[in-house]
């Protein structure tokens, strides 16, 4: 096959340095790079860099001249370790398996650079952590799409996930979507892992009942959140991994473990895997949205060796062997209380961690605090929500907020963001120390997934892919500019920072083929421009062209900080236009890129989306009806929402349905396609409402009506006429107009009404009261009306009847009969 594009392999380049010098080296290059490291201390931690790598370079030397002499201080004789934390991130897990499959197969390509020892994570991360434990334990991946990292999240489809049909009560997902990607795990594990693999794994998850920490004999302090902390062991090909309770015996507070078995004892080959599956559901259960999970579980009490034990270490079970669970809790998503778990991978790290007499790095038996503490390692924390350009949104939120409810609402996601974050703050304002230890990834470019709270990716698998490509860009943009530009920026040219691009072969070229084509356009390597110009790249190249843009509109509203390492943001503060690399209407996409007046980043996006007919196929859009996607969201949405409201008592399925419906606007105001009114007032009316199923606005409807006059009248004994007018006509409702609180609508409708005054036409109408009172005649009419409606339920509505005269039996009159009209009512509306 005839490469579309350079060729990326080359030649591996020797180290100029010893293999235990590297792990130093990019250690250091780690910590001065690192985001997390304080600007105030920025020139002292430059200096003290310097200091170290020349005296490590020094002992190069002499390892090169033939003395081999080990150095007193052994730090550099082996690689340096790192531990990973992966946040919570919904949808956004897409760009974290990106970032962790381009930084798992660079750790490989790197052995002598880098041993990753621990990984944690909640929700979304822990099925992340999950998968690079398993990652670590495999063979090089040279296609990123045959990785469980792109197949897990590519393939989640949205209508697997909104399954609410067969989902339990109070959750609108049955799980299947994550049972079908756990399955895929399991078959990964089982075909065994790499007998190098030692890793130890942190999983956070929340009781849905909290248990009391009692902190001494009249003192108690209610808990939620939970840590799980095992170490997976390879064991080679074929068989399956040893995975082992990895508990710190002398930590102050009780701390669950789960009953791990022998998997070579008989009858219990997968049984492992199936907990960690329940582990991961667990975690990842947001609620309303998945089921509470049931863990079956031990606690270990503050001081014990251990429960249910067996401490003979030799045991494949390990040293904490929870034989007879005791403890049966439900668990919902860890993201509640520990967002970043990287508290956890530090304590665990430095009591569980020990250098050998060789210089080798291992793990203990298990965890100590009274033994020496390991500190020589890295903490690199893996963040979709932080970025490396400035946020015009939080300058705006920074503003003091006087009104009520936005008030509320920006006080409500202040605690939450800051209590998912305590670990962080936590950690730093416990061991400050430690500051420079910690690495913070960032995200270069606007995502295609983080809107909607970070559900949007959900909807459709391009968005996931996007993102997938995204953090593969940003791990080589880490590793390039905070890693290898340092390193030579200290003359250590000759060490080679492998990427596992230059060993990619021309037939997998078309898988790295987005990756090389965002090289192009936002690294502008011209010489991977090609790689944008296949056919299967157009979805991509959409959502490239509209990340970029969304760039520039973001930065456009900041004054120009040349200081900022961003060249795209740099320019958008420069207020240059985006570059438009897209053929497709260039001239009137330079005059309309800009976000409108008060028009949200969502509504924003999607016009850009709509404008370059991106193709929605998990909607079921053909390619040209782009400008759909909205109303089929907001549909999918309203059905599944009517199915949950159903499986409700009837007084919570009531209130659902009363309130839900207006909560769905707060996303996109999108009429009903269906629409039932009664409403009384001089007379009363009942009537339908009807639209096509997917109109983009619906702003056309048939309206079908039953007018009633002198009800009361046709109840008692009076004289006086009772009418009864079926009509029919269309109303128009403009979705400028409309909001969440109040819908207008405009109506004409024609019929004929009958009325008891002449028997229903069957005798002589007085034309001399129908002037008074319009009621007396049976007669054709006209019906021009305005409603106004409140929260799509409450219905005021007025207007005017018109008998036009020159229609029968009107003729006999030169005077058209004009009659007045007002009622209030209540809607039904379907869906939902």
């Amino acid at each position: 096959m005839t490469s579309q594009f350079p060729s990326t392999r080359r030649r591996l380049v020797g180290f100029g340095v010893s293999r235990q010098v590297c792990g130093a080296l990019l250690g250091f290059a780690l910590l001065w790079a690192s985001p997390g490291a304080s600007a105030e201390t920025g020139d002292v931690a430059g200096d003290a860099l310097d200091d170290a790598i020349n005296d490590v370079a020094d002992d190069a030397v002499d390892d090169a001249a033939g003395e081999h002499a080990l150095r007193d201080d052994i730090l550099s004789h082996a690689p340096m370790p790192l531990t990973l934390t992966t946040s919570g991130g919904v949808s956004l897990g897409g760009y974290q398996a990106g970032y962790l499959y381009y930084l798992s197969e660079w750790m490989k390509h790197n052995p002598a650079l880098m041993a990753p020892v621990m990984v944690t994570g909640s929700s979304a991360g822990s099925i992340n952590a999950l998968l690079l434990a398993i990652a670590l334990g495999k063979d090089f991946s040279p296609h990123p799409s045959e990785t469980l990292f792109y197949k897990l999240w590519s393939n989640m489809q949205f209508k697997e996930l909104l399954d609410v049909q067969d989902a339990p009560p109070l959750a609108i997902s049955s799980r299947k979507a994550i049972a079908d990607m756990a399955d895929k795990m399991e078959r990964d594990w089982m075909d065994g892992l790499d007998k190098k693999l030692d890793i130890v794994v942190g999983i956070t998850a929340t009781r849905v009942n909290s248990r009391p920490v009692h902190l001494n004999e009249s003192f108690a302090v209610q808990r939620q959140e939970e840590k799980f902390v095992f170490r997976i062991r390879g064991r080679g090909p074929g068989k399956e991994p040893l995975i082992q309770n990895y508990i710190d015996a002398e930590h102050g507070i009780a701390q669950p473990y789960l009953p791990f078995v022998d998997p070579d004892a008989p009858g219990n080959r997968g049984a492992n895997f199936a907990i960690l599956k329940k582990l991961m559901y667990a975690s990842s259960a947001f609620p309303l949205a998945f089921p509470a999970q049931e863990l079956s579980l031990c606690m270990h009490a503050p001081g014990d060796i251990g429960t249910d034990t067996d401490t003979d270490t030799d045991t494949k079970a390990g040293p904490f062997q929870c034989d007879a669970p005791d403890h049966h809790e439900d668990f919902v998503d860890g993201s509640m209380f520990d967002r970043n778990p990287i508290g956890l991978a530090f304590r665990t790290t430095r009591a569980g961690l020990q250098r050998t007499e060789d210089g080798d790095i291992v793990w203990r038996d298990e965890p100590s605090r009274h033994l020496p503490q390991f500190d020589d390692f890295i903490m690199l924390y893996l963040d979709a929500l932080h970025v490396s350009y400035p946020s015009y949104e939080g300058a705006k939120e920074s503003k003091r907020v006087q009104a009520l409810f936005p008030a509320f609402g920006a006080y409500s996601q202040g605690y939450v963001r800051s209590a998912q974050g305590k670990e962080m703050y936590m950690l730093l304002d416990d061991h400050p120390e430690v500051r420079d230890q910690v690495g913070m990834t960032v995200r270069e470019f606007p995502s295609a997934s983080g809107l909607l709270a970070n559900f949007f990716g959900f909807f459709e698998r391009q968005f996931r892919v996007f993102d997938f490509y995204l953090g593969m860009h940003d791990a080589h943009r880490y590793i390039e500019q905070r890693v290898g530009r340092r390193l030579k920026e200290l003359g250590y040219v000759d060490i080679a920072l492998n990427y596992p691009e230059q060993f990619v072969a021309h037939h997998v070229e078309e898988d790295w083929a987005p990756y090389f084509c965002m090289r192009a356009v936002l690294d502008e390597k011209t010489e991977y421009t090609a790689a944008c110009s296949l056919p299967a790249l157009e979805e991509f190249t959409t959502l490239l062209q509209v990340s970029l843009i969304r760039l520039y509109d973001k930065c456009r509203e900041l004054p120009l900080d040349a200081t900022i390492d961003h060249p795209h943001c740099v320019r958008g503060m420069q207020k240059e236009a985006p570059p438009l690399f897209k053929p497709m209407r260039k001239q009137e996409m330079a005059a309309r890129w800009e976000r409108r007046g008060n028009e949200s980043e969502f509504a924003y996006t999607m016009r850009l989306l709509e404008f370059h007919d991106f193709w929605f196929q998990d909607l079921g859009l053909k390619k040209k009806d782009s400008w759909l996607a909205l109303s089929r969201m907001r549909e999918e949405l309203a059905g599944a929402l009517d199915i949950y409201a159903k499986k409700l008592p009837r007084s919570e399925s009531l209130a659902l349905r009363i309130l839900g419906k207006p909560a769905l606007n707060i996303f996109y105001y999108h009429p009903p396609q269906a629409i039932v009114h009664i409403g009384a007032g001089k007379g009363a009316e009942l009537s339908l409402s009807l639209a096509g199923k997917y109109a983009p606005a619906r702003w056309l409807r048939f309206n079908f009506a039953l007018n009633i006059k002198g009800i009361y009248e046709a109840l008692s004994p009076a004289e006086d006429a009772f009418a009864v007018s079926p009509v029919a006509g269309v109303e128009l409702e403009n979705p400028a107009w409309s909001s969440v609180l109040l819908q207008p609508r405009l109506g004409v409708r024609v019929g004929y009404q009958f009325s008891t005054a002449d028997r229903f036409w069957a005798g002589r109408c007085n034309m001399n009261r129908m002037e008074g009172d319009s009621r007396m005649c049976s007669a054709p009419v006209a019906q021009f009306f305005l409603a106004f409606v409140f929260f799509e339920r409450i219905r005021l509505q007025g207007g005017v009847e018109w008998f036009p005269h020159f229609l029968a039996p009107m003729k006999k009159t030169n005077s058209d009969v004009w009659n007045g009209f007002v009622t209030v009512g209540w809607q039904w509306i379907s869906p939902f």
